[in-house]
């Protein structure tokens, strides 16, 4: 890839940063930033979508029964711990994170065909580095 694929790249991640900044600030936390939740308008830019697992950063509980909301790869480990800290802004820009190495790497953080597999990952493992 040519230094313009990652400077787009950046860019992209930015305009995500900056709407989920805005997000937070209005309290509200998507819980399941991903690729496919990104989307590019005809200007070149990209803009999250998908809030169907958002809530409100107020709230007393985000997820009463600890019950896992999102999708596997993108789950920070606070999302899979069950004895974890409480969820919080954080979940997004984990996923924001997973999301960039995908871009950078062509690869998953965590791969497996067994959600399970790739849950345990997010808690127990680190990454490889992107540049291997």
């Amino acid at each position: 890839m040519d230094r313009a694929y990652y400077r787009q790249v950046a860019r992209w991640i930015a305009d995500v940063a900056d709407g989920l900044h805005y997000a937070h600030e209005q309290g509200v936390i998507h819980r399941d930033i991903k690729p496919s939740n990104l989307l590019l308008n005809r200007t070149g830019r990209l803009m999250i979508s998908d809030f169907g697992l958002a809530c409100q950063l107020a709230s007393e509980t985000l997820s009463p029964t600890r019950s896992l909301l999102g999708t596997a790869r993108y789950m920070a480990p606070e999302q899979v711990d069950e004895h974890g800290p409480q969820v919080d802004r954080r979940v997004d820009v984990y996923g924001l994170g997973a999301t960039l190495y995908e871009l950078l790497a062509f690869r998953p953080m965590f791969a497996a065909a067994d959600n399970r597999v790739v849950l345990d990952c997010v808690l127990n493992k680190e990454p490889t580095p992107p540049r291997r």
